[in-house]
């Protein structure tokens, strides 16, 4: 993978994706779906709001358990 082509902030989120993995193996809905509501959010709303509003996709875990 040339660094150079994506950048710094490719090669940190390779990184964070690879040391989340097995546990994403467990929890790949919620991942998915904070992905989604992050990728939704993310023109409608100011900087740093999407990344709060993806947290919203583990509320139905927290409630079940």
């Amino acid at each position: 993978m040339d660094t150079r082509a994506y950048g710094l902030d490719g090669a940190v989120g390779a990184a964070f994706l690879g040391l989340l993995w097995p546990r994403l193996r467990e929890a790949w809905p919620v991942a998915v779906g904070g992905a989604a509501l992050a990728a939704v959010a993310i023109p409608l709303t100011p900087p740093g709001v999407p990344v709060l509003v993806a947290g919203l996709a583990v509320l139905p875990t927290l409630v079940k358990r």
